[in-house]
């Protein structure tokens, strides 16, 4: 990815962190998101799919809630929660199909619902919650 590009990007994230709800920007301050430009190869195994393009966020992690979270000794600290984002994803997701080219607000919208639906994860919702939410 060109860093003109990669630039314009992170730009539209931070516009919608800042936009976020305070207790959300104060919850991303906890948990580290991380920005890359496709998933590795081992994610895409890991999630069953041969396109990158179809990824957009993954959350990592132990749930701090949740059907996933397990309270124990051994579970504690042994994987720190992180969200990851993928720039390819969302801005593949927020191009127009006539056009070819993304749209700054659809991409702006894309990026705010891949960051509450990862935070959703780390509550513990399942994709099924997540959608009625409105978060998929």
């Amino acid at each position: 990815m060109k860093e003109e590009t990669r630039n314009r990007f992170d730009r539209q994230l931070e516009r919608v962190i800042d936009r976020l709800p305070e207790k959300i920007r104060l919850l991303i301050g906890e948990i580290p998101l991380v920005v890359e430009d496709f998933p590795s190869r081992k994610i895409l195994r890991e999630q069953g799919l041969d396109d990158p393009l179809l990824l957009c966020g993954l959350f990592e992690g132990i749930p701090c809630m949740g059907d996933d979270f397990e309270e124990s000794p051994w579970s504690s600290g042994v994987r720190s929660p992180v969200i990851y984002l993928y720039r390819m994803g969302m801005m593949d997701a927020s191009r127009n199909p006539e056009t070819g080219r993304i749209n700054p607000k659809r991409l702006r919208e894309e990026i705010r619902i891949t960051i509450l639906h990862e935070i959703g994860h780390y509550y513990g919702m399942d994709e099924e919650e997540l959608e009625e939410y409105g978060y998929d």
